[in-house]
């Protein structure tokens, strides 16, 4: 009789243990979803948040020279240079990651102009600013 209770009593922690670990399982599975949307969230607002950056600098120096287009995506070395000499947007781009605090205008221009046409469009920029934001890991420097 002995045994046939201690093998009950094994099956029933057994059968515990299985529904135990199954919750335990699907908990980890929801946390680790919902960390991957709050990454994807905050990642999407960061881009966001460039996108506007740059769309405010093209919009500001479009009107300020009278242009008919309002809705202008490019900006060229002078442009940017007024845009990256106002102490708001360098606090802007800290905020965003990117701290361009020891470099000349002139290295910040050429290292966000990829194609060399000197002009940075919006496509240009957020890529630029996507691979310049944050800390650098070991990938970044083996490029």
């Amino acid at each position: 009789f002995l045994v046939y209770v201690a093998f009950a009593i094994i099956c029933v922690l057994n059968i515990v243990t299985g529904v135990f670990l199954k919750h335990a399982q699907a908990f980890t599975k929801r946390v680790e979803e919902q960390a991957m949307l709050r990454e994807l969230d905050a990642r999407h607002q960061w881009l966001s948040e460039v996108r506007a950056r740059f769309l405010e600098a093209a919009s500001s120096s479009s009107t300020c020279e009278g242009d008919a287009d309002a809705a202008k995506t490019t900006l060229t070395w002078g442009e940017f240079g007024d845009f990256f000499a106002d102490v708001k947007v360098q606090a802007l781009f800290r905020k965003l990651g990117v701290d361009f605090d020891h470099m000349t205008q002139g290295g910040v221009f050429q290292l966000l102009d990829f194609d060399g046409t000197g002009e940075i469009d919006l496509d240009e920029f957020v890529l630029s600013m996507q691979n310049i934001h944050g800390q650098a890991r070991g990938l970044d420097l083996a490029r």
